[in-house]
């Protein structure tokens, strides 16, 4: 037997053994398993968010002073002006029958109820012409600094020390100037008041007057001149 092959014999089984097992351990493309694919889940639609408009004034919202009534810093009732601002924030309402054939008929009224409960705008007859004067009777609406209906002549003269009465017989007149008018507060110096349900030393209503008004007069509660 020649021993000299016997070496390269046994290197070439060796090498042999070597390629089979190498291949032995790399799987094949069909054995490799690929991960499982997870099914598609949908997200939940996200929700319309809706957002509020814009509230609708109430009367609480409104503060009165010598120029007219305001809504925050914005007058939107001034004296001395015609009825317009009011109209597209939902304070006056123009009703064509509101103080009958006698008084010419029509009239801007208080958009929150009855005038006499809330406020009454007194102007010349027709939609356009100027605030003569604005009477508030409700004790929602006050000045800002809080005076308002029902109020007590000490608290009035506490927040305005510089204002000094006008006896006017059944009531006394505290009158505030301002730019466009006069604020005038009517306390009651009597019992029974001038008005019902108001006793001595309070404040029974506000009156704003324009500067240049030619109102003559008339009833303080009605926008018709009655």
């Amino acid at each position: 037997m020649n021993r000299s092959g016997a070496p390269a014999l046994i290197l070439t089984s060796l090498a042999l053994a070597l390629a089979v097992g190498g291949c032995a351990a790399t799987p094949t493309t069909a054995e490799t398993t690929s991960p499982q694919e997870q099914p598609t889940v949908d997200s939940p639609p996200t929700p319309e968010v809706q957002l509020p408009g814009p509230l609708a004034p109430t009367l609480a919202d409104l503060t009165v002073s010598p120029d007219g009534l305001a809504l925050g810093s914005e007058l939107v009732l001034t004296v001395g002006q015609p009825v317009s601002t009011g109209v597209s924030v939902g304070i006056v309402d123009y009703d064509e029958n509101a103080c009958g054939e006698m008084y010419g008929g029509d009239a801007w009224v208080s958009a929150f109820g009855a005038g006499e409960d809330t406020f009454t705008v007194v102007q010349d007859e027709g939609e356009d012409t100027p605030i003569q004067a604005i009477n508030v009777w409700s004790d929602e609406v006050v000045t800002a600094e809080g005076i308002g209906v029902g109020s007590t002549a000490d608290e009035l003269e506490a927040a305005y020390p510089s204002l000094e009465p006008v006896d006017q017989t059944q009531f006394d007149v505290y009158s505030l100037p301002g730019d466009a008018g006069s604020l005038a507060f009517l306390v009651a110096i009597t019992t029974p008041s001038y008005f019902d349900g108001f006793a001595e030393g309070e404040l029974m209503t506000m009156r704003v007057t324009a500067s240049n008004s030619t109102w003559p007069g008339g009833s303080l509660g009605s926008p018709c001149g009655d």
